[in-house]
C-alpha cells in the first residue's frame, strides 16, 4: 500500500536527520490515513519541523478533531498557528493543550507567546510563571516576567527577574537592560 511505504520512507528520512523530505513523505501518508490520530499528528509534527505551518495546521487540526485528548495534536498545532501569527487560534489550541497536560513546560512557553501577542498581560505573565515554575533554566522566560513586571510599575520584581535570566545565562548579552 501506498500510504504504509510513505510513512516507512519517512521514517527513513527521519532516521537520517532530513526533515524536509520526511515532511514531505509523511505529508504525502496522511491522505491514505484520514481517520488515524497517530498518521495525522506525525505528518503535522514533519510539516511543522519543516516549517510548513499552514500544511501542518490543516493536519494538525484533523488530528485534534479524532482525538480530543491529544495534547500534542493542541500543542503542535498552537505552536503554528504562533508562527503564523494567528495568535487567538492559537490560544485556544494552547489553552487545550495546558488543560490537558498541566506539566508541559514548551505548552506555557507558546501560550504566553501568543497571550502577549494579544496584549493579554495577566495571561502572558501567569502562562510564563507555569513555565519557569516547569523550567527554572528558562532564561527567557524570565527576561519576559521582567518586561511585564517593569510594564506594570512592579519595580523591584522586574529587577529580580532579569537579574535571574542574567544570571541562568551570562553570556547573552540580549539579556541586559
Amino acid at each position: 500500500e501506498y500510504g504504509a511505504g510513505f510513512i516507512a520512507l519517512g521514517e527513513l528520512y527521519t532516521q537520517a536527520n532530513e526533515v524536509a523530505p520526511a515532511a514531505e513523505a509523511y505529508a504525502n501518508a496522511a491522505p491514505f490515513y484520514p481517520d488515524d490520530h497517530d498518521v495525522q499528528l506525525l505528518a503535522g509534527q514533519s510539516l511543522q519541523a519543516a516549517e510548513r505551518y499552514e500544511e501542518a495546521t490543516s493536519v494538525l487540526l484533523r488530528a485534534s478533531e479524532l482525538d480530543e485528548s491529544s495534547y500534542r495534536a493542541y500543542f503542535h498545532l498552537g505552536a503554528c498557528l504562533n508562527e503564523l501569527a494567528r495568535f487567538s487560534e492559537a490560544r485556544r489550541a494552547l489553552e487545550e493543550a495546558v488543560r490537558l497536560r498541566p506539566d508541559l513546560a514548551e505548552a506555557a512557553r507558546e501560550l504566553a507567546r501568543a497571550a502577549t501577542e494579544l496584549g493579554d498581560e495577566r495571561m502572558a505573565l501567569d502562562a510564563y510563571e507555569r513555565a519557569i515554575e516547569l523550567d527554572p533554566d528558562y532564561a527567557l522566560g524570565h527576561l519576559a516576567i521582567g518586561r511585564l513586571r517593569e510594564k506594570a510599575g512592579d519595580d523591584r520584581k522586574a529587577a529580580d527577574a532579569y537579574e535571574q535570566a542574567v544570571q541562568l545565562d551570562p553570556e547573552d548579552t540580549s539579556l541586559r537592560a
